[in-house]
């Protein structure tokens, strides 16, 4: 797990890190954000790579009227 470690002191400022089996997971911790909420590589270095670069948000998130606010 030192890939986890690493790749977490290196992005875990902006994304939850983590792996399962099979895949490298990171989710954005800002829900607002421009770029791909969440990413998933079937590699570290995948990952790595596209947590460099994340793609546009393709979707929009619900608004806070269908939502209700935040708390």
């Amino acid at each position: 797990m030192e890939e986890l470690a690493r790749l977490k002191a290196k992005f875990g400022d902006r994304y939850i890190i983590r792996c399962t089996r099979r895949f490298w997971i990171a989710t954005d911790r800002d829900c607002d954000t421009t770029t791909e909420p969440t990413l998933i590589e079937n590699s570290a270095a995948e990952l790595e790579a596209k947590m460099r670069d994340p793609g546009p948000r393709v979707g929009v998130p619900y608004s806070s009227e269908v939502l209700g606010p935040r708390t």
